[in-house]
């Protein structure tokens, strides 16, 4: 799903030559959450080969730190036009 949503995002971005400062933001948000996608891979992996976490704390501020990323991204993309 991640690389289908990048790759449609892609190509809007080139077909429409969508310009503005508030696309760099946005594209620099949207890399960090594929930054995000991996290492709940890796994450995901370590837990496979029960390996130890370092705390469930941890865990969950992990979990609940993506919500960090997502928001503004919805917020440059409604807001872009004001």
């Amino acid at each position: 799903m991640a690389a289908l949503a990048i790759s449609f995002g892609l190509y809007i971005w080139l077909s429409f030559g969508i310009t503005g400062n508030w696309l760099n933001w946005k594209l620099g948000f949207v890399f960090l959450l594929i930054c995000y996608h991996i290492a709940c891979g890796i994450l995901f992996l370590n837990a496979y080969r029960f390996n130890r976490f370092k705390s469930n704390i941890f865990l969950r501020v992990f979990n609940e730190s993506s919500l960090f990323l997502v928001v503004p991204i919805l917020y440059l993309a409604v807001m872009k036009n004001l």
